[in-house]
């Protein structure tokens, strides 16, 4: 029979292997989001075309019905009433039903047009954060545009910038900063979900001799005092469904940057602060 000590250290050689299964179904679900985020990006250059081709006879279809309408207007002159009046009149019925259509199908047509639009948009702005062109603002609106493909965001969500003026670029790690942003928009977004009461977002940005600030405050229920330190930590979650690595990635990220991730919470408002050092020679031209 195995000693207590023994036994005691048979425990603890099977605590990582637990954590080592989390990370590795973690790991494994991260890579799966980037296949289908590479899958996406082909799927969007051929809906393109698909809805192209959509809003072009969406179009010529709107120009067919006037025509059609003068059609019958021309056959009823030239044909006795008794003789096909109520065809013509059934016929007239028929199309201007059709008619009525066009338009939601159009409407229909450019909001599937917009939200491609958005998404292409994100693809290019992608380029641009590895050409290091894009500023604090940038990321924060691109941001935004990403989360309006969800409804409730786009519809249900009051959202007030608080945005620095004149922010110079970036000077590197547009991309890790980027990702801490979107994890604090999907938090809060996912948050504001949870609560009956308003939904509102409030983004601020500032560059100081101290760096960057980036906030994210958001209504929600709220975070227990101990709680504002424990979702940093992995695998911690108040959701069910979620792997709990969301804000430790971003904390994570911001450290390797220099910087720091911290919470601040009470009922119904939650607020996260992002501060990053200031890069050399990225305060001039700031406000």
């Amino acid at each position: 029979m195995p000693s207590k000590s023994q036994r005691r250290e048979g425990a603890e050689m099977t605590k990582p292997c637990e954590d080592c299964g989390a990370w590795e179904a973690a790991y494994a679900a991260q890579g799966f989001d980037a296949v289908v985020g590479r899958l996406c990006r082909g799927l969007l250059h051929n809906l393109n075309g698909v809805i192209q081709a959509f809003a072009l006879q969406a179009d010529l279809m709107e120009l067919m019905f006037p025509k059609a309408e003068a059609l019958l207007a021309e056959l009823e002159s030239r044909v006795a009433p008794e003789a096909a009046g109520a065809q013509l009149e059934a016929l007239r019925a028929l199309l201007r039903g059709r008619a009525d259509l066009i338009g939601p199908a159009q409407d229909k047509v450019r909001e599937g047009q917009e939200i491609l639009r958005r998404a292409t948009s994100l693809a290019a702005f992608s380029a641009s954060l590895r050409q290091g062109m894009v500023t604090l603002n940038d990321l924060v609106r691109s941001g935004l545009t990403f989360l309006d493909g969800s409804p409730f965001f786009k519809h249900n969500v009051t959202k007030e910038l608080r945005l620095a003026p004149d922010l110079p670029p970036l000077a590197g790690m547009q991309t890790e900063i980027f990702q801490v942003l979107t994890i604090m928009l999907e938090n809060a977004m996912e948050a504001m979900q949870e609560s009956d009461g308003p939904a509102r977002l409030t983004i601020e940005t500032a560059l100081g001799q101290d760096g960057y600030l980036l906030v994210v405050e958001h209504g929600g229920p709220g975070l227990a005092a101990i709680d504002c330190e424990q979702v940093f930590t992995p695998f911690f979650t108040t959701r069910p469904g979620h792997a709990g690595l969301g804000l430790y990635l971003a904390r994570r990220l911001a450290m390797a940057m220099g910087g720091i991730v911290s919470c601040e919470s009470r009922p119904g408002l939650s607020r996260f602060c992002c501060r990053l050092p200031v890069p050399s020679g990225a305060t001039e031209g700031a406000a």
